[in-house]
């Protein structure tokens, strides 16, 4: 809870665009939630991600940004497809984490999705180098993707508001 409040207090710091800012504090809650959900149970839940999907419609008919949405659909159809084919062959991904990489991609768009996926793997190679020096694990540790993903998505998310703000 107090990491959830600190959240919300850093992304009101982001400047006066309110409905902006209510639309980061929503998802990092969301992926705070998906993350503890997803670390205790290995499991992303669906309602989740039902709750992150109507948030981004709301955006969007709010908003009419309706000349971007081919970007952000392609988007979702890229972060489905490239976290399905490891899921298909039983390594890494689960259907959770293509699902939820699915509704990152409609967040994000296309250009947006490829940050977060770099970003997100360059925290989880430095979370395995952190458990190859603490010797708590190693390359075969089973970890759960959904915190990986949800770091980088809020990162990637909170920087394109802040940098929309100044402009």
């Amino acid at each position: 809870m107090i990491l959830n409040a600190f959240c919300w207090l850093c992304a009101l710091s982001l400047g006066r665009d309110y409905f902006a800012i209510f639309e980061l504090a929503f998802v990092v809650s969301i992926c705070i939630m998906l993350s503890v959900v997803d670390i205790s149970i290995r499991k992303i839940p669906n309602e989740l991600l039902v709750a992150l999907i109507l948030l981004q419609v709301i955006v969007f008919l709010a908003q009419h940004q309706y000349y971007i949405l081919s970007v952000h659909l392609l988007g979702c159809v890229l972060g489905f497809l490239l976290f399905l084919i490891p899921a298909f062959f039983g390594k890494g991904a689960g259907l959770g984490d293509v699902k939820f990489a699915a509704v990152v991609g409609l967040f994000l768009g296309f250009y947006d999705f490829f940050i977060s996926v770099v970003l997100m793997s360059l925290i989880l190679l430095l979370y395995t180098v952190y458990l190859l020096i603490s010797g708590k694990g190693g390359l075969k540790t089973k970890l759960a993707l959904g915190p990986f993903l949800a770091s980088a998505f809020i990162l990637v998310f909170a920087f394109d508001i802040a940098t929309q703000q100044t402009l």
